[in-house]
């Protein structure tokens, strides 16, 4: 009864198309697993912001593509005094609040700026085709935002605050160079009393506080 054209050509089409269906769904599994690798050695697993490695490669792009009247601006944030947060509100309320600057720092970010965790209570934030003067006033805002920033969970209620050093890419600048200028203003911003933002216009010139309020 089963010998007949029509069930002989069913099974025909049968025999075909369930491989080809098992092999698109084994290509489209593999490549949800590779997205998923790729995503993990790309971002910092706490945050969701880039990892060192990947913020590096993507400041080296930034840079490359980078022209004379399109200046790139490397903002290095440090969160003030974290350890003291983690002492007071343990390692989850820490974890929390890393989470939680994160987060806010995104809504003062474009699509084509990159945020990248460079260590512990450390990021780094390239702004492609941005001025000192715009990238000092997005600084203050952010600075100005996470004072007034109050995270809560089960550990209570924390405030935090953010120092800042800026620096500005010159003509053929490496990203070492840029960084190692953006972590001197850094390093005075905090020597200075923290919670404040300081610019290095260039390698030579004084570093310029622009906004600060005392800690």
């Amino acid at each position: 009864m089963l010998n007949t054209p029509w069930n002989i050509g069913l099974l025909t089409v049968g025999a075909v198309v369930m491989p080809t269906l098992t092999m698109i769904a084994v290509m489209m599994v593999h490549e949800q697993i590779v997205a998923s690798v790729e995503y993990a050695v790309n971002h910092d697993h706490l945050t969701g912001a880039l990892s060192r490695k990947r913020f590096e490669d993507v400041s080296k792009r930034m840079l490359a593509a980078a022209r004379a009247t399109q200046p790139v601006t490397l903002l290095l944030i440090d969160l003030d005094h974290f350890k003291r947060i983690n002492d007071t509100f343990g390692h989850a309320g820490g974890d929390e609040v890393l989470r939680a600057f994160v987060n806010m720092t995104r809504n003062f970010m474009r699509t084509e700026d990159a945020l990248g965790r460079l260590g512990g209570e450390e990021f780094g934030l390239m702004l492609p085709a941005t001025a000192l003067t715009e990238a000092a006033g997005l600084a203050e805002s952010l600075r100005a935002q996470a004072e007034k920033h109050v995270v809560a969970g089960e550990f209570g209620e924390c405030r935090y605050k953010i120092s800042i050093g800026i620096a500005t890419a010159v003509s053929s600048e490496t990203v070492d160079r840029l960084n190692a200028r953006a972590d001197r203003a850094l390093y005075l911003a905090k020597n200075g009393g923290r919670n404040r933002v300081y610019v290095n216009e260039s390698g030579d010139a004084p570093l310029i506080s622009t906004g600060a309020v005392p800690a």
